[in-house]
């Protein structure tokens, strides 16, 4: 296969820097380990508490006062288990290892010259997946002024290494009740680490308590595939989360058990929608409040991680896309990205009252590959 060829050449490389997003802010990032004292990890080997690893991507400062600064996109042992589990695909061992997120060092002068305090959005990744396979498109929805925290959920991502070099493996989730007993662990986590977020001294180390310190009571929520399904559950049960956006998750019993009116928004690959998923119309109809569907063409589940952006940053042409579709899709990655975080920004924006608009304004003309399946709009009461 033409693309497996271009992606081992490639990967000779010693390291293979992805293109910094082209939003307002230069955005720098951090990585945080925190540990819930309060309850032992249920899929642990051995008993110990709930270690989560998180990552913060974050305005630090204007574009034009960008000091560059390079950094690893996985850790080591991280980036080898993601070359085996890409090897199929033409990937050769140290390939995720060479890949580097081009970031901006923070700027205190630059930050505090201007009185603008960005909004938190939580981001949780699809079962079996790294906080990081989202690290591109994280630092890019940060760039637009958000101060972006992925989080890992330990034994259900293939791998989480930790600053102390040990690592937790996933465990067995599968069957749909592993899954409803893991996104109860999941929400715990999303809830552990808003209450984290409380914490000032967390704040100043994860990213310099930028952030709107009102936002920690109306915290933005998104995520891919489970992350979605997590996003929705989260919401039920915390009421800290103001609004919840589901990237082409579906959804299970405890992820909707009842009626919400805050505000949702789902994001789908082309193809996935309510007649082809049976999970998703009982769950829709209990969004009661502002929600929106958007169909994608040419997306596919995978179109919603960074794989699109890290084949982008191989050199792969958009004409050999075909070959690995039914992960990439055929978009491009960096299109992709202006696609998913248009959406998800304009819509964050709009449910925090800074923009009038629901959707982006000449969606027709500059985003012809969405397709809005539903759209309700319902007046919020603060």
């Amino acid at each position: 296969m033409k693309l497996c060829i271009v992606i081992a050449s490639a990967a000779m490389a010693s390291a293979i820097t992805l293109q910094p997003p082209l939003g307002k802010y230069g955005v720098a990032t951090s990585v945080m380990e925190l540990v819930d004292t309060s309850r032992n990890d249920p899929y642990a080997p051995k008993q110990e508490h709930r270690r989560i690893m998180v990552s913060a991507y974050y305005p630090a400062t204007s574009l034009k006062n960008c000091q560059p600064l390079t950094v690893p996109y996985m850790p080591p042992a991280t980036a080898a288990v993601h070359d085996t589990m890409y090897a199929d695909f033409g990937i050769s061992n140290g390939t995720f290892g060479s890949f580097q997120l081009s970031t901006c060092a923070f700027n205190r002068k630059d930050r505090s010259r201007g009185s603008t305090k960005f909004p938190i959005a939580l981001f949780s990744p699809g079962l079996g997946n790294t906080r990081l396979m989202y690290g591109a498109m994280a630092q890019s929805f940060a760039s637009q002024g958000f101060v972006v925290i992925t989080m890992d959920h330990p034994y259900d991502a293939a791998i989480v290494e930790y600053p102390d070099k040990s690592i937790a493996l996933a465990a067995n989730i599968s069957t749909d009740a592993e899954i409803e007993k893991n996104l109860y662990v999941r929400r715990q986590d999303v809830s552990f680490i808003i209450n984290k977020l409380h914490d000032r001294s967390i704040r100043q180390t994860l990213f310099h308590d930028i952030a709107d310190t009102k936002s920690l009571n109306k915290i933005l929520m998104f995520g891919h595939s489970l992350g979605g399904a997590t996003a929705a559950a989260a919401m039920q049960t915390d009421h800290r989360i103001a609004a919840g956006v589901n990237m082409d998750g579906r959804f299970f019993d405890s992820s909707m058990p009842n009626n919400t009116s805050s505000p949702f928004m789902i994001m789908s690959r082309e193809g996935h929608n309510i007649t082809s998923d049976p999970t998703w119309a009982p769950a829709w109809s209990k969004f009661t409040g502002t929600k929106l569907f958007v169909s994608l063409n040419n997306f596919t589940h995978g179109t919603f991680t960074d794989l699109p952006l890290l084949a982008d940053a191989l050199g792969t042409p958009g004409s050999e896309y075909e070959v690995i579709g039914e992960i990439l899709g055929a978009v491009e990655g960096k299109r992709a990205d202006e696609i998913v975080n248009g959406f998800v920004g304009q819509f964050f924006d709009f449910v925090r009252g800074v923009s009038k608009d629901l959707l982006p304004r000449n969606m027709t003309k500059e985003f012809p590959e969405a397709v809005v399946l539903d759209k309700q709009i319902r007046k919020q009461c603060n």
